[in-house]
């Protein structure tokens, strides 16, 4: 009787090892391919187009870099996520992929991302606040208060979707440091088009075989052809 109770209760336990299990962003590159809700602070961010990039952890190594593509319809993303997520402290739900050997994310619902903490400086906000003029009596209309510090928005140059040249650039004329630049950015287009390769090859195999669980292999692509599509950028910029 004892030993069916005991099965009982351990039947009724929440199981553990699942998404809902809170991973700090140190630890996401231990969990490749997995689901799992990861928790960091947003130390960087970018906008490109419709797609915003996350960096969490130290913004010149980022532990976790998470792409966020809203829908084109019914997006339920902040307006400017590029500045509501920078600084706060996330919860973010998703598959982790190592692209380039960076733990990477890919989101395309608000709901996959719950914020903890705004982790705003005390007395910001009301530091920010406009005062009414001791001279003249307050407006009836509301002012705009003045802008954030650029670092508390946009937030230091980042290594999202590993995009950087591998190695800094050595001190050259500027028709050679010119030459060098152009050269790299090709280079890493090149690596980054030869990644994408086995992902478009594994997301067509599966979709040949009308499997529904292709979901992994379709955001490694997707991440892939974000990647694909910056370093295209930067060649096109490099290579004047």
């Amino acid at each position: 009787m004892m030993r069916w109770a005991v099965a009982t209760l351990l039947l009724l336990l929440p199981a553990r090892g699942f998404a809902d299990d809170i991973i700090p962003t140190s630890r996401a590159h231990e969990f490749s391919d997995k689901l799992v809700t990861i928790e960091g602070t947003v130390s960087a961010t970018r906008k490109e187009g419709r797609n915003t990039f996350l960096a969490f952890g130290p913004a010149a190594a980022p532990e976790l870099s998470v792409a966020l593509t809203p829908p084109l319809l019914l997006s339920e993303f902040p307006p400017h996520p590029e500045k509501f997520y920078h600084g706060k402290t996330l919860r973010v739900t998703g598959r982790v992929y190592i692209i380039r050997g960076q733990p990477e994310m890919l989101i395309s619902a608000a709901d996959r991302i719950e914020v903890v903490s705004d982790n705003e400086p005390a007395g910001l906000r009301e530091a920010l606040r406009p005062q009414p003029s001791s001279s003249s009596p307050p407006s009836p209309f509301s002012t705009t208060p003045p802008p954030l510090p650029r670092e508390l928005v946009t937030g230091p140059e980042t290594k999202l979707l590993d995009l950087r040249p591998s190695r800094p650039l050595a001190a050259t004329t500027p028709t050679s440091r010119s030459s060098d630049v152009c050269g790299e950015a090709q280079e890493l287009w090149k690596q980054v088009s030869q990644d994408l390769v086995p992902h478009l090859r594994a997301y067509t195999a599966c979709l040949e075989k009308a499997s529904l669980g292709c979901d992994p292999e379709g955001e490694k692509v997707a991440l892939g052809m974000l990647a694909v599509q910056q370093t295209q950028k930067r060649v096109k910029m490099s290579c004047r």
